[in-house]
């Protein structure tokens, strides 16, 4: 026998049809319910695009000043025909925004710029990585001083201080 529901005895069918009463009114009010959360879901999309897109705008000016700031070190560390990049790719949406951001470098003229971690050989990598830690040094970084090797013949000679706490040092 196909029975949808065990009604018991029939001194229950009051209490059965105030259940069945609540379960409908549940059954219609999960339709409003459902076009309230579309609707909060479609505004937290907008909210999300607005906020997304204003870090990416934030993060264009910021690889804007921090390319400039690193142009300005790398011909003390002798990098000077180099060039430091910031490139923006588009990402899936998430809680990271809707770009990634990589840093390039083309470490001479005429060769093919490409991410700093692939292109650059270790002594290259050294510097550029100095000279964004000095570029950014501004933004919290502990205290340092910064040296750049000179190739002297002689252990530990040839150093020379490129940057000390934010300020210019003297060679």
């Amino acid at each position: 026998s196909d029975y949808v529901y065990n009604i018991g005895f029939i001194h229950d069918l009051p209490a059965l049809a105030v259940k069945f009463a609540d379960a409908l009114s549940t059954i219609d009010a999960g339709g409003e319910r459902l076009a309230a959360l579309a609707k909060q879901a479609q505004a937290l999309e907008a909210e999300y695009q607005r906020l997304a897109g204003s870090l990416s705008r934030k993060r264009r000016e910021a690889a804007e000043a921090l390319t400039a700031s690193v142009a300005q070190e790398l011909p003390a560390l002798k990098l000077e025909r180099a060039q430091f990049m910031v490139e923006f790719t588009q990402s899936e949406p998430g809680p990271n925004g809707l770009d990634g951001v990589e840093f390039w470098v083309q470490t001479n003229p005429g060769t093919r710029p490409g991410p700093m971690m692939k292109v650059a050989s270790g002594g290259e990598l050294a510097r550029f990585l100095l000279a964004l830690k000095v570029s950014l040094a501004d933004r919290g970084s502990a205290p340092l001083i910064l040296c750049h090797k000179r190739n002297s013949g002689q252990p530990g000679r040839g150093l020379k201080p490129i940057h000390r706490n934010g300020d210019d040092a003297q060679p």
